[in-house]
């Protein structure tokens, strides 16, 4: 894929490390297959800034309250901190009225398809139990909520 660099956001340079935007424009979000449905909008796999990524497409009712846009802004800031080995990293979003969008790395997997496979031992479940448990326990700690939880929102 290529990047018309003239377009990009502009960067800032921290001591050697560049630092960009995590509000995205929609031409830098390219999207591929369906990968689910959920409350608030379609999830696709996808391409943004070369990288493999899962797309929140969200419905366009989620702004329809007075403030739902400065809300939704402040909970893109607070996702941009969340750094956890057992929650999916958040890459960015794009805020347009006619396509609002949230990114987050790529997971292969979910619980709920993972769960159809009998195979799987006990204390292979237990695994993944404890580490959606330290996950939901870190957001907790940090005072937020996942609001969304369901076995195949919760990525492998």
């Amino acid at each position: 894929m290529d990047v018309d660099q003239s377009e990009a956001k502009p960067a800032v340079s921290l001591g050697g490390i560049v630092e960009t935007s995590l509000e995205l424009t929609p031409d830098e979000v390219s999207l591929g297959a369906v990968l689910g449905d959920g409350s608030l909008g379609t999830v696709y796999k996808g391409v943004v800034r070369q990288n493999a990524v899962s797309i929140k497409v969200l419905h366009p009712s989620v702004f329809e309250e007075v403030g739902a846009q400065d809300a939704f802004k402040r909970e893109m800031e607070a996702l941009s901190f969340i750094r956890h080995p057992n929650l999916a990293l958040f890459m960015g979003y794009t805020l347009t009225s006619e396509k609002p969008m949230i990114v987050n790395e790529l997971l292969k997997n979910n619980l709920e398809a993972y769960l159809h496979d009998k195979e799987k031992s006990v204390l292979e479940r237990l695994r993944i139990a404890k580490e959606a448990a330290l996950g939901l326990s870190w957001l907790h700690r940090n005072h937020l909520a996942h609001r969304e939880l369901k076995p195949s929102n919760i990525l492998l």
